[in-house]
């Protein structure tokens, strides 16, 4: 496994042969350095003697959005912004999110236009009125309309188990499942601590 040395007297994290600026911070229980494209949670090893590369954190950001089911879903269509309260479910893998709208709806003549979409999920219902232990992911992919009936039947019965309030919308002759494939994940944890992955 790396090692990863944080010089307390400067804003680097060295690793082998090569030394590079990273943003990090400084906590009672370690140090999170990271940079774009890569993120480290470093903290100390046993022998109390430089810092210890753990799991990334992609995996802390795809159990939150496996263990949430509700986002904020903004599209837009030329220079006019829209967002959407959403349901939704995940794949296995938490790398593709799906939804159910209707053809009439705003937001799938949007994806329809522009398949770039971007979500926001948060923990604040989580945060017991804390804001400042407040979790907030925004995932930016790209979107699709699921056309294969079985694939597509599959996922509406997924849907209506996780959020029953939803099965007029989802069996409704105009519904259309919206399938979002993740590209990249930022996560906020509170007010300044930031991490980045790229799928």
């Amino acid at each position: 496994m790396a090692l990863y040395y944080a010089d307390a007297g400067s804003s680097r994290v060295t690793s082998g042969e090569e030394e590079t600026p990273r943003i990090w911070q400084t906590s009672l229980v370690g140090v999170n350095a990271t940079r774009e494209g890569v993120s480290w949670d470093l903290t100390k090893n046993q022998s109390g003697c430089g810092w210890e590369g753990r799991m990334p954190m992609i995996e802390k950001m795809k159990a939150l959005l496996k263990e949430d089911s509700i986002c904020v879903l903004a599209s837009s269509s030329g220079d006019r912004p829209h967002c959407s309260l959403m349901a939704y479910v995940t794949d296995g893998e938490a790398e593709t999110l799906f939804m159910v709208t209707l053809k009439s709806s705003r937001k799938y003549r949007n994806l329809s236009l522009n398949p770039h979409v971007s979500l926001l999920v948060d923990t604040r219902t989580h945060a017991n009125g804390d804001r400042g232990n407040i979790s907030a992911l925004t995932v930016s992919g790209v979107s699709s309309i699921m056309t294969d009936r079985a694939d597509k039947d599959l996922i509406l019965r997924r849907i209506v188990g996780a959020h029953p309030h939803l099965q007029d919308l989802a069996y409704h002759p105009d519904a259309e499942v919206i399938s979002v494939k993740v590209e990249t994940l930022l996560l906020l944890e509170g007010p300044t601590s930031a991490h980045f992955e790229q799928l």
